[in-house]
């Protein structure tokens, strides 16, 4: 399991170190302004095209003519979730795939940006139910919570569970308690 951990962290870093950059371009039903001569946008968005939901990512466009000469037209950006400025500045909200658009004139770019969950600031810890006999199981979901409200799961070891006497927790792919007697009891 470290082994694996180990390797996807390298993964994660030397993509990170990679620039993603999108040249694909489209006309059509949409527009954000008159035909500039803008013929297609290149749309750079640095590192693995990833950032936490509590950081920023500043992306960059370039207009190009027909003969592919860089070229200065106004741009327009929108997020499909989150917030973006005017240069490019991307500010996340929720967790998962964003769609980045930025046009010019008749053309049109998109770009997939994937928002992960921001650094922990809370946790909480989910129950299959709440209201049991002395004979049933509970899955315990524990979770961690970043500052925009996003959740992901969270490996709490079985020695850092705090259970009631005369009960048992079961770590693997799910977290099991089972109470061995009736009453109320704080987990």
């Amino acid at each position: 399991m470290l082994l694996r951990s180990v390797v996807f962290c390298f993964f994660l870093i030397l993509a990170a170190s990679l620039p993603v950059a999108s040249q694909a371009q489209a006309r059509g039903g949409r527009s954000c302004g008159s035909d500039n001569g803008v013929a297609s946008i290149e749309v750079t968005v640095p590192g693995a095209g990833s950032v936490p939901a509590d950081q920023q990512l500043h992306l960059s466009a370039v207009a190009k003519d027909s003969s592919g000469t860089q070229m200065g037209a106004q741009m327009t950006w929108s997020v499909s979730n989150g917030s973006i400025d005017w240069d490019g500045m991307f500010t996340p909200w929720l967790s998962g795939d964003v769609i980045v658009t930025v046009c010019s004139g008749e053309v049109w770019q998109n770009q997939t940006i994937n928002v992960l969950q921001g650094g922990t600031v809370g946790v909480e810890l989910l129950l299959s139910q709440h209201d049991i006999s002395a004979d049933d199981n509970i899955t315990l979901d524990p979770r961690r919570l970043d500052s925009k409200g996003n959740s992901a799961s969270a490996f709490v070891p079985t020695e850092n569970w705090s259970i009631p006497e005369n009960s048992t927790i079961r770590s693997g792919e799910m977290n099991t308690w089972e109470p061995w007697h009736t009453g109320q009891f704080v987990i």
